[in-house]
């Protein structure tokens, strides 16, 4: 049966065990370097990758950590200018609520002023009209005695 498979390659006996003994080779050749250079190799590969695909995670996950930590300075910001604007409003109304005291206090004060600096106008009037109706009573005697004379 063998001698009529190699006369169908029109192969001779010699030749069909040089080619058995070459595939066995071939075999024994693929082990041995799939052995000490194969499998290093796809291990490298392999490891690679892993190292490819964990750099990628990890990357993803410092992204999102960073979206994270984006956020909540975003919200601390927004905290700190929500309490900014509280105290700015606070201190905007205190101002105001001196303001208004200080011009109260003002205008009475001036008021107290003028009505002091009217009386004391009115009281130096009172004194002139007095002196010129004694100086307009001696005037007026003065004038009559020279007459009369």
């Amino acid at each position: 049966m063998l001698e009529r498979f190699l006369k169908t390659f029109e192969l001779t006996p010699p030749e069909g065990g040089m080619i058995l003994i070459g595939f066995f080779f071939t075999l024994i050749l693929a082990k041995v370097l799939g052995t000490v250079l194969f499998t290093p190799f796809q291990k490298l590969v392999e490891r690679r990758e892993a190292l490819t695909v964990g750099s990628r995670k990890r990357a993803a996950l410092l992204i999102d950590e960073a979206k994270r930590l984006n956020e909540r300075a975003d919200e601390k910001l927004s905290e700190v200018r929500r309490e900014a604007l509280l105290k700015k409003t606070k201190l905007v109304t205190s101002a105001r609520r001196e303001a208004d005291g200080l011009l109260a206090r003002a205008e009475r004060e001036s008021q107290q002023f003028l009505a002091q600096e009217r009386s004391k106008q009115a009281e130096s009037l009172q004194t002139l009209k007095e002196a010129m109706q004694n100086q307009t009573s001696s005037f007026a005697g003065e004038v009559v005695s020279r007459i009369l004379q």
